[in-house]
Protein backbone atom coordinates (compact mmCIF):
# COMPACT_ATOMS: atom_id res chain seq x y z
CA UNK A 1 0.00 0.00 0.00
CA UNK A 2 1.67 3.11 -1.17
CA UNK A 3 1.40 6.34 1.32
CA UNK A 4 -0.24 9.45 0.35
CA UNK A 5 1.32 12.55 1.23
CA UNK A 6 0.86 14.27 4.32
CA UNK A 7 -1.73 16.51 4.78
CA UNK A 8 0.79 19.14 7.09
CA UNK A 9 3.47 18.89 4.02
CA UNK A 10 0.13 19.77 1.53
CA UNK A 11 -0.73 22.86 3.89
CA UNK A 12 2.71 24.26 4.84
CA UNK A 13 3.03 24.45 0.77
CA UNK A 14 -0.28 25.96 0.13
CA UNK A 15 -0.47 30.10 -0.22
CA UNK A 16 -0.85 32.04 2.60
CA UNK A 17 -3.97 33.44 1.21
CA UNK A 18 -5.41 29.99 0.46
CA UNK A 19 -5.11 29.13 3.86
CA UNK A 20 -6.78 32.31 5.65
CA UNK A 21 -9.55 31.34 2.90
CA UNK A 22 -9.69 27.71 3.75
CA UNK A 23 -9.75 28.93 8.35
CA UNK A 24 -12.39 31.58 7.21
CA UNK A 25 -14.68 28.86 5.79
CA UNK A 26 -14.12 26.03 8.46
CA UNK A 27 -15.20 28.73 10.71
CA UNK A 28 -18.13 29.89 9.21
CA UNK A 29 -19.40 26.21 8.73
CA UNK A 30 -18.39 25.48 12.55
CA UNK A 31 -20.63 28.55 13.32
CA UNK A 32 -23.40 27.20 11.16
CA UNK A 33 -23.12 24.03 12.99
CA UNK A 34 -23.10 25.17 16.30
CA UNK A 35 -26.58 27.02 15.56
CA UNK A 36 -28.22 24.28 14.35
CA UNK A 37 -27.03 21.94 17.08
CA UNK A 38 -28.49 25.17 19.93
CA UNK A 39 -31.45 24.85 17.50
CA UNK A 40 -32.37 21.79 17.31
CA UNK A 41 -31.45 21.40 21.17
CA UNK A 42 -33.81 24.22 22.11
CA UNK A 43 -36.87 22.91 19.89
CA UNK A 44 -35.63 19.10 20.83
CA UNK A 45 -35.75 18.11 17.30
CA UNK A 46 -33.97 15.20 14.92
CA UNK A 47 -31.85 16.95 13.04
CA UNK A 48 -33.09 15.24 9.86
CA UNK A 49 -36.76 17.00 10.44
CA UNK A 50 -34.68 20.55 10.46
CA UNK A 51 -33.33 19.35 6.78
CA UNK A 52 -36.57 18.86 5.64
CA UNK A 53 -37.94 22.27 7.06
CA UNK A 54 -35.00 24.02 5.42
CA UNK A 55 -35.78 23.04 2.01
Amino acid sequence: MTKGKNLQSVWDKMPEERRQHIRAKATSLKEEYLTLQELRKRLNLAQAVIFLRRK
